[in-house]
């Protein structure tokens, strides 16, 4: 679990394409995703039907750049002996190729969009007029001409820092967007920048959570807040890396804590695969530290350093790696405070039962916590036995605040 894995694309391309992370391993190939109509070859795929399968979560894909940075070529001048045929362990080389090619982030950018999350718009773009009604322009807006590819921006709504996402694209001129809407302006031109890989929290941000000090001494030009400490009204605004690195901080992505310059290649290969670099302005010259590009974050904040923790069903004691994070109430019905709320409406949940019995709903966790069976725990004796050692049990993670979110569950289920 969390393991990196690579993706190749064979002749013509002959490049890594895709970075993922493996989210589930041992799949049975009858709950696999059905992907039949990819197979050029029926029976390449009837003869994997007794192997375990792996489900993974692509966070990367590589520019057209980045690609001829990892080509084959590069990659057999770093270790690599041959094109990759099957499933191998990347060598030591290539891993320190991928994590000087991921480089360090210099340049934050923040965005207030209420109205496209409002509007479930994708965040692909970012689109500004060249002037306002009256023929003013506005340094909120002129900010994206300043915006470099590999950048990266946080995106702000309605109290919350909900995500972030990379400039792919420089600003160039462009009318503007049937999906977007503005203000007095006097006219559809303007300019826009493309975006990728944006990446929602699982945890948003709260404003709060960025130290009021920071905000108030984040007063230059062009800031995102105003004397108060509050968000200003605008749309694009720069702000100092120790700002973003809070914010990276409380969504759990942080993975360590500063380090000097002599540090910076020793940590990039220490974890090539995950991390990517914010280079900090500190008193004493420069500082560098760590945060992961995917999404692992609710992980950290439930486990931070944990080697072991105790499942929230039933209670057992595991390794952090045999635990998932279980949503109470679908992430998906959370609202932005409710998904903030991750100390009551996350629990971690064991892989050896408890996680799937939840997921599928046979687990009924009653109004004093005590778990009550439902649906067909019986389909087979061993399913039963485990199903029935849980039941009349007090679920460990239930609490009098977490309360309302099983209740929301057991409506859900009645």
């Amino acid at each position: 679990m969390d393991d990196t894995i690579y993706l190749y694309g064979s002749s013509p391309i002959s490049a890594l394409t895709h970075m993922c992370v493996v989210e589930q391993v041992g799949i049975p190939f009858e709950e696999r995703i059905n992907d039949d109509d990819f197979w050029a070859d029926s029976n390449a795929l009837l003869e994997r039907k007794a192997r375990p399968w792996m489900r993974l979560r692509l966070i990367h894909s590589f520019s057209e750049q980045e690609r001829r940075v990892l080509s084959l070529e590069s990659m057999k001048l770093n270790g690599l002996q041959h094109a990759p045929q099957s499933r191998k362990r990347m060598p030591e080389g290539v891993a320190e190729l991928i994590a000087r090619e991921l480089a360090v982030v210099k340049n934050f950018w923040w965005v207030n969009q209420g109205g496209t999350a409002d509007r479930r718009q994708d965040f692909q773009h970012l689109w500004a007029p060249l002037t306002a009604a009256d023929g003013r322009r506005m340094r909120h807006w002129d900010s994206l001409d300043e915006a470099k590819a590999g950048d990266v921006v946080v995106h702000y709504s309605h109290g919350y820092v909900i995500g972030s996402s990379q400039v792919s694209k420089a600003s160039s001129p462009m009318a503007r967007p049937a999906d977007f809407e503005t203000g007095a302006v006097r006219d559809d031109i303007g300019r826009e920048v493309w975006l990728h890989h944006f990446r929602e929290f699982e945890v948003p941000v709260e404003l709060e959570a960025i130290p009021l000090e920071l905000r108030r001494d984040d007063l230059g030009e062009g800031s995102p807040f105003e004397h108060s400490g509050k968000v200003q009204q605008g749309y694009f605004f720069p702000i100092v890396s120790e700002i973003a690195g809070e914010i990276f901080k409380a969504a759990g992505l942080l993975e360590s804590g500063p380090t000097d310059g002599a540090e910076r290649s020793e940590a990039s290969a220490g974890d090539p695969f995950a991390q990517r670099q914010i280079l900090l302005d500190a008193t004493d010259g420069k500082a560098i530290v760590s945060y992961r590009k995917e999404q692992s974050g609710l992980r950290k904040l439930l486990f931070g350093t944990k080697v072991t923790e105790r499942c929230g069903i039933c209670a057992r004691e595991y390794p952090v790696q045999f635990l998932h994070t279980a949503h109470i109430k679908s992430r998906s019905a959370c609202a932005l405070e409710e998904r903030g709320d991750w100390k009551n409406v996350v629990m971690p949940a064991c892989l050896f039962g408890c996680d799937a019995l939840f997921e599928r709903s046979f687990l009924n966790v009653g109004p004093d916590g005590v778990i009550q069976l439902q649906g067909n725990y019986n389909e087979t004796p061993s399913l039963a036995a485990f199903a029935k050692s849980l039941e009349g049990k007090v679920v460990r993670a239930f609490t009098p605040t977490n309360r309302v979110y099983f209740e929301w569950r057991n409506n859900q289920l009645g």
